[in-house]
């Protein structure tokens, strides 16, 4: 933690001496968390072509995700939370040919749009996504069920998110968090969640949510120490 200000210099993930030492050629792994840096992330960071993880949080970074992200085919973290970032979610990001993405967080931002469905073809690597507290709408994609091997935490709260819960996602056996709550989903719980047995948090309050429980199937969690339902008045059991 410093205390630096101002905005990220395009040089930084480019030189023209273009050398086997060059910053491109060497960066995989940038730090700067806890500082005052603001303007846009430079959209030349998809020249730096061996980064693994670009850790940015809690600054005052703002405008839209650079596609660029998606010439980084070694990229495994992105921790770009508690800024100002804007705009939609690129899908292009999870559609690079050989992505290693494990962790996204882009949680507390003012992002838009809707959740990517090609978030389902990081089937062999993503183990985290956060991108709660933003201004997301649309519906949960039923492709994120394709994540069943990998994906530990899922953090989707306090949006503006519709629809149901899509039964596909009763293949997320690794699932630990599932974090749904304060948006506007509707329809009922799945039965078929009852086979996301490592799950040990299952937060859904303050939707619109309605039907019986199906509490002999959710029995199945074992280990979940919190599940909140309140305050879906239309739920039953």
């Amino acid at each position: 933690q410093n205390q630096l200000f101002g905005s990220l210099p395009p040089s930084w993930f480019w030189d023209d001496k273009n050398t086997d030492q060059s910053w491109p050629n060497t960066l995989t792994s940038l730090n700067l968390e806890f500082n005052a840096l603001s303007g846009s992330i430079p959209t030349d960071i998809g020249l730096a072509t061996v980064l693994q993880r670009i850790n940015l949080q809690q600054n005052r970074l703002g405008h839209t995700i650079p596609t660029e992200l998606s010439e980084l085919t070694e990229l495994q973290q992105i921790l770009w939370n508690d800024n100002v970032l804007t705009g939609s979610i690129p899908a292009s990001i999870f559609s690079a040919s050989s992505t290693a993405l494990q962790a996204i967080s882009w949680n507390n931002n003012q992002l838009t749009g809707t959740l990517p469905t090609e978030l389902g073809l990081l089937s062999t690597s993503l183990q985290e996504f956060y991108v709660g507290r933003n201004q997301l709408q649309g519906p949960l994609p039923s492709e994120i069920g394709r994540l069943g091997a990998t994906l530990l935490d899922l953090h989707l709260y306090n949006n503006q998110l519709t629809g149901s819960i899509p039964t596909e996602w009763g293949g997320l056996t690794s699932i630990r968090w599932l974090y749904l709550a304060h948006n506007q989903l509707t329809g009922t719980l799945p039965s078929e969640l009852g086979a996301c047995t490592e799950l040990q948090l299952f937060q859904v309050e303050d939707n619109l949510l309605q039907g019986e429980i199906p509490s002999e199937e959710l029995a199945n969690w074992g280990i979940a120490s919190r599940v909140w339902l309140y305050d879906n008045s239309q739920l039953s059991g």
